[in-house]
C-alpha cells in the first residue's frame, strides 16, 4: 500500500499544514533485508541508505520527500535526542555544535497531529550510564544539536543516530534567505517558548519526522509553511509512481547491487526539483 503518501491539508491563520499519518515499522519489501548485511558500509542497505528489516523503503521515501519539499533553501536539522551520534556521524566535534534550548516535539502515537503535537519543548540529550559521563556531557544534558544538512548523505547519517531507538524525530528545516539560520538559532536559544507562525518566514519549509520503530505506535511526517505548497501534491504523485514500480519490480532483485540502483531510482526527485537524489 502507498498510503504513507496520503498527505491532507490544514490551513490555520497563515500557518499551512501537510499531514500524513501510518503504521511503518516492518514495512519491508525486498526479501533481502532479512538477510545478514555487507560489513561494507557502501555495500549495506542500513548504512547506505538507512534501510533495514524494519525500517524499510517506505520510510526512505518520507526522506526523500523531506530532501525534495525543502529544495532550494538551506537546510538544517534537529534530531531528538541522539545530539552527540548525530555530531559523531557528521564528524562534528562536540564543541563546534550549534547548541539550541528547544527541538519541536511530536510523539510517535496513534492519533490526529493535534493529539500528538506538543510543539516546541524544552531541549533535551542523551547523558549516558556507562561509561560514566564526562563533565560535559552532563553540563549539556538540556541542550539540541541543530546541524546543517551540506547533502542528502547527512540526513542519512541523522536517520541512523535516531533510529535504534523505539521512536525517533528529526526536525528539518528549509530556510530562504542567508541570515535566516542565524535568527533562528537566536531564537531557539530564547528563554520563551517559539511558535511555529513566529518562527517560519516567508519562503520557510518545516518538516517533521516524528518515527515508531518498534510497532506499538503511529509515525507521523508533517509539512508546514507560510504559504500552500503545491509541490507536496506534485511530490507525493511523483513518489506513489515511483514506489509501485519499485513495488511491481522487487521480486526480481537478486542481490544488493540491484537492490541500489532500484532505490537510487525510488527516491530521486523528479527532473524539474532542484535538488539532487538522497544517496
Amino acid at each position: 500500500m502507498d498510503d504513507f503518501l496520503d498527505f491532507g491539508h490544514e490551513q490555520s491563520g497563515d500557518l499551512h499544514t501537510y499531514h500524513c499519518a501510518v503504521e511503518l515499522a516492518g514495512d519491508v519489501l525486498w526479501p533481502g533485508l532479512y538477510e545478514v548485511y555487507s560489513e561494507d558500509r557502501l555495500q549495506s542497505p542500513y548504512f547506505r541508505f538507512a534501510i533495514n528489516n524494519n525500517d524499510g523503503e517506505a520510510l526512505a521515501v518520507w526522506r526523500a520527500l523531506a530532501w525534495a519539499v525543502t529544495a532550494g533553501r538551506s537546510r538544517f536539522a534537529i534530531p531528538c535526542y541522539y545530539r552527540d551520534d548525530a555530531a559523531r556521524l557528521l564528524s562534528i566535534e562536540p564543541a563546534d555544535i550549534v547548541m539550541i534550548d528547544w527541538e519541536y516535539d511530536v510523539e510517535a502515537e496513534p492519533g490526529s497531529l493535534s493529539d500528538v503535537d506538543r510543539g516546541f519543548v524544552p531541549a533535551r540529550s542523551v547523558v549516558p550510564i556507562r561509561p560514566e559521563p564526562t563533565s560535559w556531557e552532563r553540563a549539556h544534558r538540556a541542550k539540541a544539536g541543530f546541524f546543517e544538512l551540506r547533502n542528502s548523505s547527512d540526513l542519512i547519517a541523522l536517520a541512523l543516530a535516531v533510529g535504534g531507538d523505539a521512536s525517533s524525530e528529526i526536525t528539518i528545516f528549509g530556510l530562504a534567505g542567508e541570515d535566516r539560520p542565524t535568527r533562528l538559532v537566536e531564537r531557539l536559544r530564547g528563554e520563551t517558548r517559539p511558535r511555529l507562525q513566529e518562527i517560519l518566514d516567508s519562503g520557510d519549509v518545516i518538516v517533521d519526522l516524528a518515527v515508531d520503530h518498534d510497532g506499538y505506535g503511529r509515525s507521523h511526517m508533517s509539512i508546514r509553511a507560510c504559504e500552500p505548497l503545491p509541490e507536496v501534491e506534485i511530490l507525493t504523485g511523483h513518489y506513489r509512481q515511483a514506489f509501485h514500480r519499485y513495488r511491481e519490480a522487487v521480486s526480481n532483485i537478486d542481490d544488493f547491487e540491484q537492490f541500489a540502483m532500484a532505490i537510487d531510482q525510488l527516491l530521486a526527485p523528479p527532473p524539474t526539483t532542484q535538488t539532487e537524489p538522497i544517496t
